[in-house]
């Protein structure tokens, strides 16, 4: 039972990870795209959306 509890919270970890990787990776994708054509339409929304919350 124990090991299975520690596998989930492993499971927990690399999937915050594995998000913040992503996001990290849509971030610096969209400015390498904005620095090439301007910026693109999804990190308008997004900062669209920064400025609503």
């Amino acid at each position: 039972m124990k090991a299975y509890i520690n596998l989930g919270v492993l499971n927990k970890k690399l999937i915050f990870l594995w998000v913040i990787f992503h996001v990290v990776i849509e971030i610096f994708f969209c400015r390498l795209k904005e620095a090439a054509n301007g910026p693109s339409n999804k990190w308008r929304y997004f900062l669209y959306l920064n400025d609503k919350l």
